[in-house]
């Protein structure tokens, strides 16, 4: 189990803010889609394979392989009280988690009734484990939102969403070999 103390202090620490790569920045942030055509959601088999290759490509890029990663899954409330055990799918996904923070998802509501708070929950899994593709599947089958993947030593913030990922990095220059590296993962510009 991570002791969620000593991931909030290290999380403080190198990303500033709480909650899931909102208000870090942009200038060493990077997105790609993880479909051809910026296409969002997969329609078979082939299509899902070519979303997981892409994930774990640029996971490898980052140098996800050669280390444990930390996850952090988001459950949404109307309370900020953390649920007695989270979600029911972090189970299903097999994800030993503990209790992080809640967060409030908008500080201006002043309606009770229309607050909503994220729960935040953060584990760990080796980063070839098959719960890894089990998480990133989920994703992209829009089953599961709000989860972040970063190594220990916080170099970098992987999250995942439906049709892509949002990636953090530690340094422009990262940033731009990376994005280098996958042109064609970039999204595509709509079109009127």
């Amino acid at each position: 189990m991570i002791d969620a103390n000593s991931f909030s202090k290290k999380w403080n620490i190198d990303w500033t803010k709480p909650g899931l790569g909102l208000g870090l920045g942009t200038v060493k942030w990077l997105r790609f889609h993880t479909l051809p055509n910026s296409k969002r959601y997969p329609d078979n088999d082939q299509e899902l394979a070519t979303i997981l290759t892409r994930h774990h490509t640029l996971l490898n890029e980052l140098g996800a392989g050669k280390q444990p990663l930390l996850v952090v899954v988001s459950a949404w409330t109307n309370v900020p009280e953390p649920s007695p055990e989270p979600w029911d799918k972090y189970g299903r996904l097999d994800i030993d988690v503990s209790y992080w923070q809640s967060v409030l998802e908008n500080p201006d509501e002043t309606d009770p009734d229309f607050k909503s708070y994220r729960q935040l929950y953060v584990g760990s899994f080796p980063s070839q484990d098959e719960k890894l593709d089990a998480l990133l599947r989920q994703v992209a089958n829009d089953k599961m939102s709000g989860a972040i993947l970063t190594p220990e030593d916080f170099s970098w913030i992987y999250h995942p969403y439906d049709g892509g990922v949002d990636i953090l990095l530690s340094s422009v220059e990262e940033r731009e070999k990376l994005m280098g590296s996958h042109e064609d993962w970039l999204p595509v510009p709509p079109t009127p």
